[in-house]
């Protein structure tokens, strides 16, 4: 961020020196990709430098918001355990019941109830999507390793077993709906450079709203096959301004209960 700051700096002080004084022709450009500053008005000059620099800015911090820093530094999109991880996670998910789902709006909005490895090169989560489509609650189950994806419906009080890997070479996840029979997987085979380094296990939206829902138990959650401790993990709060947001309850022998607050 030191750095970013300095060029802001040296961006404003030469759009500052070139602009001021005589209002003469500004002779230098500032090239930025495939944008320059050339020829105008001093002061729209001057004003024009000042956007730039700050859009630099602007981009720079959304690039430091990444989902994996959403989940690590508390940005409230995430909430649920956060745990070091180098290959393996796992856990079963509880579907809440269909009558606690509802939609606030008829905006399309949804919430992600994951398993997720994040950081590596490659997409590596599944889980189970409460989505509102215009205003109607949806419960489905999908996952996705590197560029490969399914989805299947699944029904209120159903338990899915979800397992998800990562290797050096090939990145495999796996859902399977211990009710209804129904699982499906992806195995995505190719190099994987960097392997994750941090699982989430939780609540994941980027919509300014969620879907309301139930309770949703999270049992059996493991990290590189060792039953998730809370001396190990970390509790994050999806924050929202309606609903409030999404939080954990106590980590209990790799066992813990997200509600909405």
């Amino acid at each position: 961020m030191a750095v970013i700051l300095s060029n802001f700096q040296r961006y404003d002080s030469l759009c500052t020196k070139s602009t001021t004084g005589h209002p003469q022709a500004l002779t230098s450009k500032i090239d930025m990709g495939n944008f320059a500053l050339g020829e105008g008005h001093p002061m729209k000059r001057q004003i024009m430098c000042r956007v730039v620099a700050a859009a630099v800015v602007v981009s720079a911090m959304g690039l430091l918001a990444s989902p994996a820093a959403w989940a690590t530094s508390g940005i409230h999109n995430f909430g649920g355990y956060s745990a070091a991880v180098t290959a393996s996670a796992s856990a079963d998910i509880t579907v809440p019941a269909t009558g606690s789902l509802s939609c606030s709006s008829a905006q399309g909005v949804t919430v992600d109830l994951w398993v997720a490895l994040t950081r590596g090169e490659y997409a590596s989560n599944a889980g189970l999507n409460v989505q509102c489509i215009h205003g109607t609650p949806i419960l489905f189950v999908s996952g996705a390793a590197g560029t490969l994806s399914f989805r299947f419906p699944v029904s209120g009080g159903d338990v899915i077993s979800i397992s998800v890997t990562e290797s050096g070479a090939a990145t495999t996840v796996t859902a399977d709906d211990t009710t209804s029979t129904v699982s499906d997987s992806a195995n995505f085979v190719g190099a994987t450079t960097p392997l994750p380094s941090i699982v989430q296990f939780g609540a994941v939206s980027t919509s300014k709203a969620i879907p309301h829902f139930g309770p949703v138990t999270y049992s059996s959650v493991t990290a590189d096959g060792t039953v998730l401790d809370s001396s190990v993990a970390t509790s994050r709060r999806l924050t929202r301004s309606h609903p409030p947001g999404v939080g954990p309850g106590p980590l209990v022998s790799g066992s813990f209960t997200l509600t909405e607050t």
